[in-house]
């Protein structure tokens, strides 16, 4: 946990020094000023929990981390699945901490595809906790992470640019034709559980709108809040890292990309 916390303060001074370079983050190609214009997105993974030895969510966050498309720039970092966990984003944001999107991910184990979560619940997660939020009443059946917040707060990501059949097309890279597993099937949905997964996806999603956070993509509305977004990625035994990371890959620039 201690690492996780350096991993976070690391990325606060990062911020705090407008990323001048981003040498010290990734390929030599990103220090290059013809990067500096691109839209930064920052990836979160959740680390292995519950004795699993590896979790998709973090390790595609780990590939991504340092690395540029033509249209936009990634950080990847790694959270622990508990209260601090959830608490890393929003906290950085509260002191100053800018991107211009932030992907957030984690794994669901019980769904064969890409769960593209549209809604945050405003509870606390607990190990108790049924996997589905349908049933839950916030404040009644599970405490509230912000108790004068509203119940639900949707995604603050263009949903209308996200064209998950076009993704699908776009993620077959020419290094990852040998690979025989399934590329995954694309869902939205309106139920992100009650588990962590959710309450980092509130916690983020209350701060972009306590700190009144726009968007600096162009052309955005005036007011148009920056993108936040939880993406629930299947078990690397089903679908590949290197194709879950190409998805999340597609999903960024759909909602970050200059339009």
């Amino acid at each position: 946990l201690v690492g996780i916390a350096l991993i976070g303060l690391v990325f606060f001074t990062n911020q705090v020094q407008h990323h001048k370079t981003f040498g010290q983050w990734g390929p030599e190609s990103m220090a290059s000023r013809k990067w500096s214009y691109l839209p930064r997105v920052l990836v979160t993974g959740f680390l292995p929990f519950h004795g699993m030895s590896t979790n998709p969510a973090s390790n595609v966050a780990q590939r991504l981390n340092g690395t540029c498309t033509s249209s936009v720039c990634f950080e990847g970092l790694p959270v622990p699945v508990d209260r601090a966990g959830t608490k890393l984003v929003a906290g950085m944001l509260s002191h100053g901490g800018r991107w211009d999107a932030v992907l957030h991910l984690g794994l669901e184990d019980g769904a064969k595809g890409l769960m593209l979560e549209t809604v945050a619940m405003n509870v606390k997660a607990s190990e108790r906790a049924p996997s589905s939020n349908a049933r839950l009443q916030c404040g009644k059946d599970l405490p509230m992470v912000a108790p004068s917040a509203q119940c639900l707060l949707a995604t603050t990501a263009p949903l209308n640019r996200v064209d998950t059949n076009a993704i699908s097309h776009r993620i077959h890279a020419p290094h990852e034709a040998a690979d025989k597993r399934a590329s995954p099937r694309e869902f939205w949905s309106r139920d992100a559980g009650a588990y962590y997964c959710n309450e980092i996806y509130f916690r983020t999603l209350h701060a972009v709108r306590q700190f009144e956070i726009q968007t600096k993509q162009r052309g955005a509305k005036k007011g148009e809040l920056m993108p936040v977004l939880f993406v629930h990625l299947p078990n690397s035994t089903e679908v590949s890292v290197a194709i879950s990371a190409a998805v999340v890959r597609a999903i960024a620039e759909a909602i970050a990309g200059q339009v």
